[in-house]
């Protein structure tokens, strides 16, 4: 689900299992509320885009509260010209091109 600003995926992993999470853009900085299931129910309940799928609610309602984490994440630019060894060690892959979550494309 996309709207202006934020977005929430949902996934099933099987067994009956839903992982999910949203994405809120945010200023750096800020921290998590005293209820961030409150704090999301409210946010995704208004807006321009109205109130957003009921799937939201229902995977957003059961999960404990306790297991709703904020986890900070940044986009940087990229470093073209910097070297990716030191020694014997050098990176290579995904640990030198850090991108959000839901933008890897695996082996697509």
């Amino acid at each position: 689900y996309i709207g202006p600003g934020k977005y929430f995926v949902t996934s099933d992993v099987g067994r009956g299992r839903t992982q999910w999470y949203a994405f809120l853009a945010l200023p750096p900085g800020t921290k998590s509320r005293a209820s961030n299931r409150e704090y999301l129910n409210d946010l995704f309940s208004k807006g321009k885009e109205g109130r957003w799928s009921e799937e939201v609610f229902k995977v957003l309602d059961a999960t404990p509260e306790d297991a709703i984490e904020q986890r900070d994440l940044y986009d940087r630019p990229p470093s073209l010209l910097k070297s990716w060894s030191k020694g014997a060690v050098t990176m290579i892959g995904d640990a030198v091109h850090p991108m959000m979550p839901n933008l890897g494309q695996g082996g697509c």
